[in-house]
């Protein structure tokens, strides 16, 4: 057990044991999967010899406060069983849960647990918020316990979040998922029904791995469409389960997986490509043998243009990892305490999703406004959440954090133990500029020798990757209104015609430079030469064992 935070090895039902047993009278627990979730709390009161004389009770909004029946047999449990809730709201049940049963003969009154969904969008009427405190300072002593079963704690006043014990409960994980899987299997095969099902060991692993990121829910709900569309169940439906599970994640609004998949080459960068080969390593079991502690993640820093995406996208390409997009800027919300949560939320995610890549994009933007003036705050502790998590995560997510300006990139964001890296990436090379221009040029099914490379690097000096790529494009587009075919002076004329970032913005790239020499970043872009066939073989070797983490 971890010395100084106990309940860090402990599982979310042991979390929510321990602090009933200690007597806290109130335990939240943040979850996307109340019905889950439910069932382990019901399967812990009911069973436990500490627990289970006592009565539970239930409300919601929609239901009232009612007891919960329990066969003392089965040890099923039914809501409200006669219909005799009381129909009343968030307030009234508190205020009634901090008094319940009490007199003068009994002045501790009754005894049980209280489960309440849902009450945190009443967090932010002082009303409610009263009577929650008289609860929280009223009911130590009393064996009246209260666990809250809902997605976040809401806008509760912060003397109010210090005197809960908050349990978050993760989502399920590779071992859950496929118990989940092999259960779906099981009732489809119970009903005699006529889908086939194909899956071996091997394969119903791979199911479950591609599931990773969803609550139980929506993986049952990925499931039933797999079936409706290939009307079967086998290895041929995974791709569609990814697709699927990226869809979901996006609708959520705080990140897009991006599943393992083939990108174009990377034009430069030879060094930052002999890091990713290198650090490959560090993910095998022979490295943890060895006693390698697992990467932790690279820091970006360039001006716009010049390939930071790019360059982050390799790093799950290249590690046959997928990657979980995280714009740090879609984080934060309008409603007080909404920007932290949804860091949570997208932290746990990328846990869930683990082994991965999570991919901080512009994580300048979040920084700019940390100073706390102007938001009360909000962005110094979503901030703060995020050094947190950098520091004390133990899963295997690889963080990639890009940025454009270093201004509001604060020392303790690069302090050991949150990245292993830092890494400029400047304005491309002669060689690097050879090579983009042969990259792009091949998108567009012409062969790079057919055109004066030398003359085309030459007139790109101080143009970023991301210029040039434009100037193809418009050049491209002057060829076919010519109804020509493209030639090398198009290009020229392309990127020459062009206004460029070095030119507008020369005293920006300069401080960049500047910056990078003084706190000893690495050189993206220095002149050693790896090509992307040296590093594919590198690669190639890994991805086995990278697949197995």
């Amino acid at each position: 057990m971890n010395a100084t935070n106990p309940t860090r090895d402990l599982s979310p039902i042991d979390q929510v044991n321990m602090h009933i047993r200690a007597g806290k009278p109130l335990i939240w627990i943040t979850t996307q999967e109340e019905r889950r979730t439910m069932n382990h709390v019901m399967a812990l009161l009911t069973t436990s010899e500490r627990h289970k004389s006592r009565p539970i009770y239930h409300w919601a909004v929609s239901t009232g406060l009612g007891p919960i029946a329990v066969d003392e047999t089965t040890r099923a449990y039914r809501i409200d069983p006669d219909g005799e809730s009381d129909r009343i709201d968030c307030e009234d049940t508190l205020i009634k849960i901090a008094t319940d049963g009490e007199s003068a003969q009994e002045p501790r009154g009754q005894e049980g647990f209280y489960i309440l969904k849902d009450p945190h969008p009443y967090m932010d009427d002082p009303a409610t918020a009263r009577a929650l405190k008289d609860c929280l300072v009223g009911l130590p002593g009393k064996r009246r316990t209260l666990i809250v079963i809902a997605p976040a704690l809401g806008n509760m006043p912060e003397e109010i979040k210090r005197m809960i014990a908050v349990v978050d409960w993760p989502l399920p994980t590779a071992a859950e998922l496929r118990a989940l899987l092999d259960s779906y299997i099981l009732r489809l095969r119970e009903k005699k029904s006529h889908i086939p099902i194909h899956l071996d060991e091997s394969e119903q692993d791979r199911m479950a791995r591609a599931l990773l990121g969803l609550a139980a829910w929506q993986a049952e709900s990925v499931l039933n469409l797999a079936i409706v569309a290939f009307e079967r169940l086998d290895i041929g439906a995974l791709g569609f389960v990814i697709d699927q599970k990226a869809q979901t994640i996006k609708a959520s609004g705080l990140a897009e997986f991006m599943p393992v998949g083939s990108l174009p080459p990377l034009g430069g960068m030879p060094n930052l490509k002999t890091y990713q080969a290198r650090k490959a390593k560090s993910f095998t079991k022979r490295a943890a043998d060895f006693g390698i502690a697992p990467p932790r993640g690279t820091v970006l820093v360039g001006p716009q243009g010049v390939g930071k995406s790019h360059g982050a996208k390799t790093f799950g390409q290249n590690w046959e990892l997928p990657i979980l997009r995280l714009d740090v800027g879609r984080l934060f919300g309008r409603h007080v305490g909404e920007s932290e949560e949804n860091t949570r939320a997208a932290l746990a995610l990328a846990e869930a999703v683990a082994p991965c890549v999570l991919w901080l994009d512009e994580i300048d933007k979040v920084l700019a406004q940390s100073g706390g003036e102007t938001d009360g705050g909000t962005s110094t502790r979503v901030f703060g959440t995020l050094l947190v998590w950098l520091a004390e995560h133990t899963s295997p997510v690889y963080v990639v954090a890009t940025a454009n300006w270093i201004k509001h990139l604060p020392p303790e964001l690069f302090r050991k133990g949150r990245f292993d890296s830092v890494f400029f990436v400047d304005l491309p090379t002669a060689q690097e500029r050879r090579e983009i221009w042969s990259i792009h040029i091949a998108r567009k099914n012409r062969a790079a020798g057919d055109f004066d490379l030398d003359a085309l690097v030459e007139a790109s000096k101080n143009n970023t990757g991301a210029e040039i790529e434009i100037a193809v494009n418009e050049a491209l587009e002057n060829a076919f209104f010519e109804d020509s075919e493209l030639t090398t002076e198009h290009m020229i004329a392309a990127i020459l015609g062009m206004s460029k970032l070095a030119d507008n913005s020369p005293e920006t790239i300069q401080v960049l430079r500047t910056w990078a020499k003084e706190i000893g970043s690495s050189d993206a872009t220095a002149t050693e030469t790896v090509t992307d066939d040296d590093a594919g073989l590198v690669f190639a070797d890994l991805g086995q064992s990278l697949a197995d983490v």
